[in-house]
């Protein structure tokens, strides 16, 4: 089971469902747009949490190409995955080394 996957579609059916005006949900969208330093920092931190276990292969490629090379990959992406993404991105920049 992929979680992450499990949490895009699970965000996709919350956006679908809660009545925001396009708008709203494009001006979210842009918000969450990414930089390089946080693109570099998010692979690593996605490397690591592979490395140890805390995901699965599946989930760290599955991040991987979500992300992409460059932060306009990311910032492309619909904005159920850039919340399942960023969400388990604070999740894992949290966790004390």
């Amino acid at each position: 089971m992929n979680r992450i996957l499990t949490a895009v579609n699970s965000t996709a059916d919350v956006i679908a469902n809660s009545g925001l005006s396009q708008s709203k949900l494009d001006n979210l969208n842009s918000t969450m747009d990414i930089e390089m330093f946080e693109l570099v920092r998010w692979q690593e931190a996605k490397s690591i949490a592979v490395a140890e276990g805390v995901l699965t292969t599946e989930e760290g490629v599955y991040i991987y190409h979500q992300l992409g090379g460059t932060p306009s990959v990311f910032n492309g992406r619909p904005l159920a995955v850039k919340v399942a993404i960023t969400k388990t991105m604070g999740e894992l920049l949290s966790v004390p080394v």
